[in-house]
């Protein structure tokens, strides 16, 4: 169901919903395009589109050399006889030409529908529902948003992010009356699951240290690296997913962007600051981050009510700087590795400070993440 937004978080409406003209995106994806392929192409997969892209842009010439011939077909079959808008006038009214840019792939609504249905269905939450299913083969995840407002500077954005710990956006479709956009197909389960449901996985320090080094390096990338500054706005575990290699990819960038102004994202793992103001920042990230990093230290929600006290009473241990060895999840907590679960929670206390001056960026938390990793190594 739509969640409305509070009062106090009025001011969220301007934030998501606010982008650069067209002008200066096809400036800025122009290079962010070329900056990101320098940088992760090593890293990314084997193409399994190229073919099926192939045959998409074969038919699309072949339909623009016959449409010469075939005009009266084309307005019949555009004519909603039936009180039902057309796919392809849906499409071109909803700007779908302005979407020409390479790596994102316009998928028809014929390949999408038979995906849409209720035992695909892997995930609902405020923006939508999020299925999985085959295209030419190939597995894919679709997210189906809930609302129609208009988003197509956002796709060209995220299709344009190539990295290893970032879920890839491939496509969408604009023939459905919600937008359909198409990712890489990972499992079905989450940080959260693994933390919380599936608890009897066994997660050493070694495998946590490396899921935030990860997320942590992703993060630092959208946040600096990337010639638009990419924020999430809606990070927690629920958004951090794994592929066939265990190999963390954080979901969702830019869908609070994209989902429109009266639904918000989960205020459980939201930045105070971010709730009071209405201001989706870089330090925002960071606060969520935080605690995601606490829910590795403990294996406990941080925002579960039954453990209401856990980031209260964690943040006071932090601040009379004890430390916060009863915090730490017993299959952790051996005595070798004190000193680097200390360190962490240590980042975690300062991701976490109100005032957001004081927070670490994303680039700094990665730093220390990663030497702390060396030392588990």
């Amino acid at each position: 169901m739509t969640q409305q937004i509070p009062s106090k978080l009025v001011s969220i409406v301007h934030q998501l919903t606010t982008r650069e003209s067209s002008e200066e995106l096809a400036e800025h994806v122009g290079t962010l395009r070329e900056e990101h392929w320098q940088q992760e192409q090593e890293d990314a997969p084997v193409d399994l589109w190229s073919s099926c892209w192939e045959q998409q842009y074969t038919e699309q010439q072949g339909a623009s050399i016959s449409s010469s011939n075939s005009g009266v077909f084309h307005k019949l079959k555009n004519l909603d006889i039936f009180g039902r808008k057309a796919p392809r006038d849906l499409y071109s009214r909803k700007g779908g030409p302005r979407l020409d840019f390479p790596n994102l792939r316009k998928f028809k609504q014929g390949e999408l529908e038979p995906i849409l249905k209720y035992e695909n269905l892997i995930i609902k939450d405020v923006f939508g529902e999020v299925y999985r299913g085959l295209v030419c083969n190939v597995p894919i995840t679709v997210r189906k948003l809930i609302s129609e407002t208009e988003c197509l500077d956002e796709i060209v954005i995220q299709s344009q992010v190539i990295h290893k710990n970032i879920v890839r956006l491939r496509g969408c479709c604009l023939e459905f009356d919600n937008h359909m956009l198409v990712y890489d197909f990972l499992s079905t389960d989450s940080l959260h699951d693994i933390l919380h449901i599936n608890v009897e996985v066994p997660l050493n320090l070694g495998v946590r240290l490396s899921i935030a080094a990860a997320s942590a390096g992703a993060l630092a990338y959208a946040h600096s690296k990337a010639s638009i500054k990419l924020l999430h706005g809606d990070l927690k575990p629920a958004n951090i997913l794994f592929n066939g290699n265990f190999v963390p990819k954080i979901f969702g960038f830019g869908v609070s962007r994209m989902a429109g102004s009266q639904i918000i994202p989960d205020i459980s793992y939201m930045d105070p600051v971010y709730l009071e103001t209405g201001r989706l920042t870089k330090k925002s990230d960071v606060y969520s981050f935080g605690l995601i990093i606490l829910e590795l230290l403990t294996r406990k929600k941080a925002t579960n009510p039954d453990n209401n006290s856990l980031v209260r009473n964690f943040l006071e241990n932090h601040k009379h700087g004890r430390k916060s060895t009863e915090f730490f999840d017993k299959e952790t907590a051996v005595t070798g590795d004190l000193a680097l679960l200390d360190n962490l929670a240590d980042i975690a206390g300062e991701c976490l400070i109100l005032d957001v001056d004081l927070r670490p960026g994303m680039k700094e938390v990665e730093r220390r993440i990663v030497l702390i990793q060396s030392r588990k190594l």
